[in-house]
This record gives C-alpha cells, sequence and structure tokens, in this order.
C-alpha cells in the first residue's frame, strides 16, 4: 500500500490533509542549469517506471535494465565484477568521512546498485512531493522513516536526470 501512495504522490502529489507515514518530510533543493522542468520530468519517469515494475514482485537483477528508461541506464555506471566490488568496497574503507562524501557526490551509480536502495526492505525515504521555484531550481520533498537515512540515490537520480547539485535543506 505504502508504494502505491508514493506512486499516486509521484504523478499527482499528497492529497489535502495526507500525512507522512515516516517520522516526516525532508527537503532538497535541486539546482539544475536552467532545466528544472526536465529534470523533475525525468525523475519522475525513472520513479513511475521502478515502483511500477516492483509493484508485486521484486524484479530479478536482469530484468531492471529493461524495466527502467533507456537514457537512465545509459548515465548509470558499469555493474561491477565481485573483484571490482572488493578492491572499491577496500579503497572506501580507507576514505576519511570527508573523503566519503566529497566521493560519493562525484560518484555515478550503477542500476542495481541504485534499485537496491529502493527495496521496501531498504528503503529509508519515499517520494512526497515536488515543485519547481524557477528554471534553475526545484525542491523535492521525501517522507523519511528515520534519521539517518540513505538518500544517496536519490541524489543520483537527479543527477542522472540532468541536476547539478542536490542538496538536503532540513
Amino acid at each position: 500500500m505504502r508504494q502505491q501512495n508514493e506512486l499516486r504522490r509521484l504523478r499527482k502529489g499528497p492529497e489535502r490533509g495526507e500525512r507522512p507515514e515516516g517520522i516526516g518530510p525532508d527537503r532538497f533543493v535541486v539546482r539544475c542549469p536552467g532545466n528544472a522542468e526536465a529534470v523533475l520530468r525525468k525523475a519522475r519517469e525513472v520513479m513511475e517506471a521502478a515502483l511500477q515494475s516492483s509493484m508485486d514482485n521484486w524484479p530479478s537483477d536482469s530484468h531492471w535494465p529493461a524495466l527502467l528508461p533507456a537514457w537512465f541506464v545509459a548515465a548509470c555506471a558499469p555493474e561491477m565484477s565481485e573483484e571490482e566490488s572488493e578492491a572499491h568496497t577496500a579503497a572506501w574503507l580507507r576514505l576519511s568521512d570527508e573523503e566519503k562524501i566529497a566521493a560519493a557526490a562525484d560518484q555515478s551509480w550503477s542500476v542495481l546498485s541504485w534499485v537496491f536502495w529502493l527495496h521496501p526492505d531498504e528503503r529509508g525515504w519515499w517520494w512526497w512531493d515536488a515543485s519547481i521555484s524557477n528554471e534553475n531550481e526545484l525542491v523535492v520533498w521525501i517522507d523519511v522513516d528515520g534519521w539517518p537515512y540513505p538518500w544517496g540515490n536519490l541524489t543520483w537520480l537527479l543527477q542522472a536526470s540532468g541536476a547539478q547539485e542536490v542538496t538536503s535543506v532540513d
């Protein structure tokens, strides 16, 4: 039911008087290079495809690339082999917290890394609403289950959709 409500909010926004199911909304300011409307349209397109595809049964890893928009799949990093993943994790663990933040901001996500964090057992955020402030900025609100929560896949979704910068402001 939660995914159905999220899909409805993605398409139409929250209903009058509707309250978040988690601890409340978190707000992100999304900076765009004159394309805020396109960024929001593309982000909604990906989220809708992911939610529709996973509503009843979670798709297998091999199916995800065909279920998501081709432009999003093309923007994603290639999947890593097990050896590459182990080397990446080892290098990641050697970074300071500041270096991890900087690296994460510059890193493309693979399709499977991105959808992993959308699985209902892994979710920390749910789409709540969005609005365009002007051609260079939009605001996205998400409902969060607790704090802290993983929101890197939201950042990647918006960056892959054309955003330059995504900042949590709450």
